[in-house]
């Protein structure tokens, strides 16, 4: 680490996870921490419990596609729901700079309201704080999250095993490149809008047909890229990418090629990475499917392997074979 905390600490890749395992973990030495997903589980006599915390500092705070009330629902649901859970109960702090516009905070509000309302959970709790202007940036909100499993066994890395299956639910990058565009004032005559969505209706719906996934991200900050060198470094597993199966909006492809953005690192925000035995790939992928537009796009990407051992491999297009790394330095930061 450098002697000072950098933007790029915070943007999941390289540097946000030394800053977490050098500096932030060791001194709490909690063995919920070492449970490999942003949601722990815990135990409250004899039940088990899944619990998370998020918090959302995006610019602009409405973006096309959502805003930083409907972000902030579904990213804290997602954790639960992408760990095997069911969101049941959620916190809202919000840090409101001085200046902010009433109405705009009764839109987000709205938007808080009507996602909670459509996963089914209730926010029972919250606090709000004022700072002086020029103290913050017009809104940030903290959510934390409890819910019930709903798979049993847990999702979990130590459940993966060589030819298992990798499935994603929908195009990537989308989120990230919506709030880029929409903040440096790019247009053009397809435009992207973000992702942001719950993920409920997948989890519930492969949990309705009895297939329970072996191990569920959400490949938010970092993008696919990250979440897929997180599965591999876990499981000490390799992972192999076929890019021509891998679903991209053809807009999102083209911003990312004008402006040499890697679609791989950037974030998605109503997407999960879902692996699966190989028997149970097919009915997985149809089920999602037809989960409406949080699975409409979902395709299988590729496969776990032997080797190379916890490393990510992309076969690309044109036949080659390529390391895809943990993305490093700043890639777009403030988009969730």
């Amino acid at each position: 680490m450098n002697d000072i905390i950098e933007l790029a600490c915070g943007n999941g890749g390289l540097e946000m996870h030394r800053l977490i395992n050098e500096i932030i973990k060791p001194p709490i030495n909690n063995p919920s921490l070492s449970f490999p997903t942003d949601s722990a589980y815990v135990q409250a006599r004899d039940q088990y419990l899944l619990f998370t915390t998020d918090s959302h500092i995006i610019d602009p705070i409405i973006f096309p596609g959502g805003d930083i009330g409907k972000l902030a629902v579904c990213g804290t649901a997602n954790d639960i729901l992408v760990a095997g859970g069911r969101p049941l109960y959620m916190s809202l702090g919000l840090l409101i700079e001085e200046g902010l516009k009433t109405d705009t905070l009764r839109l987000v509000m709205e938007s808080v309201k009507r996602e909670a309302e459509h996963i089914g959970l209730s926010i029972v709790t919250g606090d709000t704080k004022v700072l002086e202007k020029g103290k913050g940036d017009k809104l940030f909100i903290n959510t934390s999250c409890i819910g019930l499993p709903v798979f049993d066994p847990v999702c979990h890395f130590r459940n993966i095993m060589p030819g298992d299956v990798i499935i994603i639910t929908g195009g990537i990058a989308e989120h990230g490149i919506a709030v880029m565009m929409q903040r440096e004032g790019i247009s053009l005559d397809s435009p992207v809008r973000s992702d942001v969505r719950s993920l409920h209706e997948v989890v519930y719906g492969l949990a309705e047909k009895a297939i329970t996934p072996k191990f569920m991200t959400d490949p938010t900050r970092g993008g696919l890229s990250s979440a897929l060198n997180e599965i591999a470094s876990a499981s000490g597993l390799g992972v192999v990418l076929d890019e021509t199966c891998v679903p991209v909006n053809p807009s999102v492809l083209s911003v990312c090629e004008i402006l040499g953005l890697n679609p791989y690192e950037i974030a998605c925000e109503g997407n999960a990475v879902i692996i699966t035995d190989k028997v149970d790939a097919g009915k997985a992928l149809e089920t999602i499917r037809n989960c409406g537009d949080a699975g409409k796009n979902a395709a299988i990407i590729g496969e776990i392997k032997e080797k190379p051992a916890g490393r990510v491999i992309l076969h690309t297009r044109v036949g080659t074979d390529v390391l895809l790394s943990m993305p490093e330095g700043l890639n777009l930061p403030r988009i969730c």
